[in-house]
């Protein structure tokens, strides 16, 4: 994993100071607060007291009388219904609560889910050739719709009218559907999501009564605004404080079904985080691996033996996901072992024909965390790529793409995720001009926001227990994430299986235990003694009754490690790893010593399993990391090393002495400190 940019939140301390006072709250805490924009006690109450019946009014939606009365209209006179949804989480859950409500009505409505692969996204002119076969004669969007123009006005054509309840951002032109419901075409109403905009429009056939609707559907709604990240703010908040208990409660035989599957323990009160990693991700990947009628089944069932089946055969799905992901980060993983320079790129770009479309998505995600860089993924069919990206830092995924408008099909997205669709024949026009448009911004660098500096006295399961009211985390409101200063490990030891590591801790007297996931002991560099600063999230877990503190590292450092000296080596480095040409006082102190590149190549006789980023943690008051990499680099081009494929360096045993600094990258580097551009 690339080296992040621990950034702390802007926090005026007086101020922290003075609502610690006035609020009542630890120091800590008012520091977060102060730190994520609320700096009044009246905010800070509003804030931590429960806000689960407090929902805006449905009709304060352009659009939603409209919508009730031409429902109503259909379910006095028997008309047959569709609700037209999405194959992911959100989608799926609009899909099964407005189904089911307008059922529960006496209505004549049936579910439709477009096949992920054959169809794609949206409304589709096939699909309406279905509906208008089997009788529809109005068609209720959810989660999608805005941006079907052409569509809705096959439709029309069909004699069929529509409506559109959808959360993604207009263009310039509606679709000319009967109404129009979009949270983007009102000023001041909460962004919800798909599920959480058929829920408003549920309580508006239900003449306003949410706290009714919520009773019946605030599970369904709950986690499909938290699987689709939309910000958990505001009726969002209210709208998964309520749903949450409901979902724990399993008031449906597929929810109940799903938590077993999961593994959730019934024990202690559900969090967002619980259902964003354990159900959402279930329930995608039946509509990954193109069957989202099963997630749908499961929320709609009534038969606790079905929603069992169901729940095994999504389960199923997700194991079959998990295996094509690793496959397809398998196969990146020989793509560069066969071609090095894939990687001399500030955008990553892989492509590859049979890769899972549905699958592509979360692979990009996996290799951005790794690389820390944006990624694109490609899978082609019959002449035709699909893409996926993810990115990091300010780099904006969209308007990187509308920079490639003339080469793509089609596109979509926004800063951090994207997806689009390219001819073949264009792919190597598009990898030059991802390339050219990414020169020309700032280079891309991961980032971690951190909620202040914690001390060893706030360490407790008191003083946080009381992070608990600025729950449920989510988008907006993500969980806290703290800054550990100077705390000494006193012993490394493998958990799950030897693919983590649990760590114990010595922090001025206050002992504790904290993991790092994804990392072994073996990779590590810490050792016994060595003191470290940490940026790691605290909850709050429960065993036999008695409450105790889990401390999550998300990353760690030698406590002497300078951030600004490691960026800036990190930004050279990466520049003259893509060929670019840096400056020759900048090149001319990099070039590295033979004693730099003996103590590299002993670390790497003791600790070669170790990515470069721990490597370096080891010499890092001994080596800049410029210089640190490009001895990596010349002793890989000397064939003395070569990349592990679990990650790391392997040695190459035996072989001739070689000239460490007549490599091509050294020589290369030595020019450039002579003011030439060294890429002759």
């Amino acid at each position: 994993m690339a080296f992040s940019r621990w950034r702390l939140r802007p926090m005026d301390p007086n101020l922290a100071e003075t609502l610690a006072a006035q609020s009542d709250l630890p120091p800590f805490m008012a520091r977060l607060l102060v730190g994520r924009g609320y700096t009044q006690p009246e905010m800070v109450q509003q804030l931590l007291q429960d806000q689960s019946d407090v929902l805006e009014d449905p009709f304060s939606f352009q659009g939603m009388e409209t919508a009730v009365t031409r429902i109503r209209q259909a379910l006095e006179k028997g008309e047959w219904m569709a609700v037209y949804g999405d194959y992911d989480c959100d989608g799926v859950t609009a899909t099964a609560l407005l189904t089911d409500y307008l059922a529960a009505l006496g209505g004549q409505v049936i579910p439709i889910l477009p096949h992920r692969q054959e169809e794609g996204y949206g409304l589709n002119c096939a699909a309406l050739d279905r509906c208008k076969e089997q009788g529809i004669t109005l068609l209720i969007t959810v989660d999608n719709g805005i941006s079907a123009i052409k569509e809705v006005d096959y439709a029309n054509s069909l004699g069929m009218e529509v409506i559109v309840t959808d959360h993604h951002v207009p263009g310039n032109t509606l679709p000319k559907a009967f109404a129009v419901i979009d949270p983007h075409l009102e000023r001041d109403c909460t962004p919800f999501c798909g599920a959480g905009l058929a829920l408003m429009l549920a309580a508006a056939l239900e003449d306003g009564d949410v706290d009714f609707i919520l009773d019946q559907y605030a599970d369904l709604a709950a986690l499909g605004t938290i699987s689709d990240v939309v910000p958990l703010i505001e009726s969002n908040r209210a709208l998964v404080q309520r749903g949450l208990p409901l979902i724990q409660q399993g008031q449906r035989p597929g929810i109940e079904a799903l938590l077993q599957a999961a593994g959730i323990s019934s024990q202690t009160p559900l969090t967002a985080q619980q259902v964003a990693f354990g159900l959402g991700p279930r329930i995608n990947a039946a509509g990954r691996m193109a069957q989202p009628e099963l997630a749908l089944e499961l929320l709609t069932t009534d038969d606790p033996d079905q929603a069992n089946a169901l729940a095994i055969r999504l389960e199923d799905c997700n194991r079959q996901r998990r295996q094509q992901e690793e496959e397809m980060l398998g196969d990146v993983k020989a793509m560069v072992a066969h071609k090095p320079s894939l990687l001399r790129r500030r955008v990553l770009c892989f492509a590859k024909e049979g890769w899972h479309p549905g699958i592509i998505g979360i692979a990009a995600a996996r290799l951005c965390e790794e690389y820390g860089r944006p990624v694109m993924l490609l899978s082609g069919r019959d002449g035709v790529y699909t893409g996926s990206a993810r990115s990091v830092g300010d780099f904006h995924l969209y308007q990187c793409l509308l920079s490639c408008d003339s080469l793509l099909i089609r596109y979509g997205g926004h800063r951090q995720a994207a997806g689009f669709t390219i001819a073949q024949d264009n792919l190597e026009a598009f990898y030059q001009q991802v390339e050219t448009y990414a020169a020309g911004q700032p280079l891309a660098q991961p980032e971690l926001w951190l909620d202040g500096a914690l001390s060893p006295e706030d360490l407790t399961v008191e003083q946080m227990e009381k992070l608990s009211g600025l729950e449920p985390f989510g988008e907006a409101n993500p969980t806290p994430v703290f800054l550990f200063r100077r705390v000494k490990a006193t012993a490394l030891e493998p958990i799950g299986e030897g693919k983590h590591t649990r760590y114990r801790m010595d922090w001025m007297g206050t002992r504790f235990t904290a993991v790092q996931f994804r990392i072994t002991p073996e990779q590590s560099f810490v050792q016994p003694g060595q003191e470290l600063d940490l940026a790691a999230e605290v909850n709050l877990r429960q065993f036999r009754g008695r409450q105790y503190l889990s401390v999550r590292i998300l990353e760690l450092r030698p406590s002497g490690l300078k951030q600004t000296l490691l960026l800036n080596g990190w930004n050279y480095y990466f520049r003259f790893f893509c060929g670019e040409t840096l400056s020759a006082a900048v090149a001319e102190r990099a070039v590295p010593t033979r004693q730099q590149a003996a103590l590299v190549y002993r670390l790497l006789q003791k600790k070669s399993g170790c990515s470069p980023e721990q490597l370096y943690c080891f010499v890092y008051d001994k080596i800049n990391y410029f210089s640190f990499r490009v001895c990596l680099d010349i002793m890989e081009e000397a064939k003395l090393i070569h990349p592990a494929p679990e990650g790391g360096y392997l040695l190459r045993q035996g072989g001739e002495k070689v000239q460490l600094l007549a490599m091509p990258s050294a020589l290369r580097l030595k020019k450039m400190g002579k003011g030439e551009t060294g890429n002759e």
